[in-house]
């Protein structure tokens, strides 16, 4: 999977400071919901992960169109420091203000630290905005999270699915 391989490459050459934040990822994080096996990657390097979202399933409920959320707070009787890093995978797809939603993951994270969003740029659109593809785009990301410097950007091909390809970037908070 393209997200997984950009995950493991993100932590092994940028290194990201923890507790990471999986913007719309109430699903995306955990393999027993049908999701990606995100939360295993980062918790086995000792960042810690939690996902927000809209869904009662994500361990932080809000809404990133509206506002960010600047500090973990007490999660499973624990208190967190204010995020490290933050993940955007497929959120993208089902969000409908991605302007929005970028800039409040932006004013989320912390200067200097970092990013690593990932949208399908082909393919099915299983969001409810197929209309505004420019969000699927290597430009289109990068406007999006125009807070962060991209480091990394582009477009991957899926190794299993060659049908699918996946436009990425990895930033740093500007």
């Amino acid at each position: 999977n393209v997200t997984i391989e950009l995950g493991r490459r993100w932590l092994r050459d940028y290194r990201p400071a923890g507790p990471v934040a999986d913007c719309g990822g109430a699903f995306a994080g955990y393999y027993s919901q049908g999701g990606l096996p995100l939360k295993p990657l980062f918790d086995e390097a000792g960042l810690g992960y939690l996902t927000v979202d809209l869904y009662q399933k994500a361990d932080l409920v809000a809404d990133l169109c509206e506002t960010p959320v600047f500090h973990v707070g007490v999660v499973h009787g624990v208190w967190s420091p204010p995020w490290g890093a933050a993940v955007c995978s497929d959120a993208l797809m089902y969000c409908r203000d991605p302007v929005a939603f970028g800039r409040n993951v932006g004013m989320m994270i912390p200067k200097g630290r970092m990013l690593m969003a990932v949208a399908q740029e082909s393919g099915e659109r299983r969001g409810d905005h197929e209309k505004d593809f420019w969000r699927f785009t290597d430009a289109g990301l990068r406007l999006v999270f125009s807070a962060f410097e991209p480091l990394e950007h582009g477009i991957q091909e899926d190794r299993e699915r060659s049908s699918e390809r996946f436009v990425y970037m990895i930033g740093g908070r500007r």
